[in-house]
């Protein structure tokens, strides 16, 4: 069975950790149904990651290749699951960064990186604008950023942010 599109959340500081903790349930849901690791490993050929550089770039062109980055009038989570299904079936899906974070997210973490949600530019309402996917491989110094969705979004992070770690 296929998860559908989550309900719109509460806005404001509260409705943002609301919203990453559905992330995040999305995100280790997707990851336990193994629809993510099976499309990563048919981006490497069925091989091991050995550069795992090589793999991220080779994921942020098949996310913008198969995915039109929209601007959603009301706040919908689409599941990774659901992106996943509508690409194979279709050749294509729409999503917002939230939901491109969450793709991300569980490719990533299928793989072995660790990955977190991180939200930015907070808003006066105490809700956030932007959210993408961090990822650290095993070995890896520090955290970087995922997000294809720079040159849709403001590239410039300041300010608080809002972080919400995978666990799977």
């Amino acid at each position: 069975m296929i998860p559908i599109k989550s309900q719109t959340l509460l806005p404001g500081e509260w409705g943002a950790k609301q919203t990453l903790c559905e992330m995040r349930r999305l995100v280790v849901e997707a990851i336990q149904s193994q629809v993510p690791r099976q499309l990563a490993l048919n981006l490497i050929g069925f091989g091991s990651v050995r550069n795992p550089s090589v793999f991220v770039d080779i994921l942020k062109r098949w996310i913008l290749m198969h995915v039109t980055i929209v601007d959603e009038f009301e706040e919908l989570l689409i599941s990774p699951i659901v992106m996943i299904s509508e690409i194979v079936q279709l050749g294509q899906t729409a999503g917002d960064c939230d939901d491109i974070a969450m793709l991300s997210a569980s490719i990533l973490s299928s793989i072995g990186a660790q990955t977190r949600l991180q939200a930015r530019f907070r808003q006066p309402d105490g809700s956030f604008a932007h959210v993408f996917c961090q990822f650290q491989f095993p070995y890896d110094s520090g955290w970087s950023d995922f997000d294809p969705t720079i040159g849709y979004m403001p590239t410039v992070y300041t300010g608080e942010t809002l972080t919400e770690d995978i666990v799977s």
